[in-house]
């Protein structure tokens, strides 16, 4: 019997390949959660054709800048989830002047339950706090309530709703 050993780790270019196929089984769960029930969010969020390649850029950018992190878990050396997280401003007129986002988090199915995802947060919470930044927000789609009741379990807050109207 084979020993499973899980790291996670600073993601680094030559990982964006590995990043963008997880990305890509992460946008069909998201698909059958989010936009199967509604319609109007399914036009909302409807891809580009070449959304994987500028995914794949978005990712290299990301990896290389000083404001955003990425993180990949690896099981015997097996990519099994990422988690990209980032530094923005806040609206100035607010005394929070910037904001820790965890933009994305995703975990292979098989892997899930073994407290993957709330490592990533801890390596995002503390990878802001080095950076300076006291406040930490994430962003999920309405119809994710699974995802609403997980991050309510790690301490979030609802904040505000943000709507969307076609004109």
């Amino acid at each position: 019997m084979q020993i499973e050993t899980m790291i996670i780790r600073k993601a680094k270019l030559k990982d964006v390949p590995d990043i963008v196929k997880m990305w890509k089984e992460f946008m069909e769960e998201h698909d059958k959660i989010v936009t199967s029930s509604e319609s109007k969010l399914r036009e909302q969020l409807k891809r580009k054709k070449e959304a994987e390649k500028l995914f794949k850029d978005y990712i290299a950018k990301n990896i290389r800048s000083k404001n955003s992190i990425l993180f990949i878990a690896e099981v015997n050396g097996e990519p099994i989830g990422y988690n990209m997280s980032h530094i923005k401003p806040d609206i100035p007129i607010f005394e929070i002047d910037k904001l820790g986002l965890v933009s994305d988090m995703f975990v292979k199915k098989r892997h899930r339950g073994s407290k993957i995802s709330s490592m990533f947060k801890e390596n995002a919470f503390n990878w802001f706090k080095k950076k300076g930044v006291k406040y930490a927000s994430i962003i999920l789609h309405a119809p994710n309530s699974y995802a609403h009741s997980v991050y309510k379990n790690w301490g979030f807050i609802d904040h505000k709703i943000e709507m969307r109207k076609k004109l």
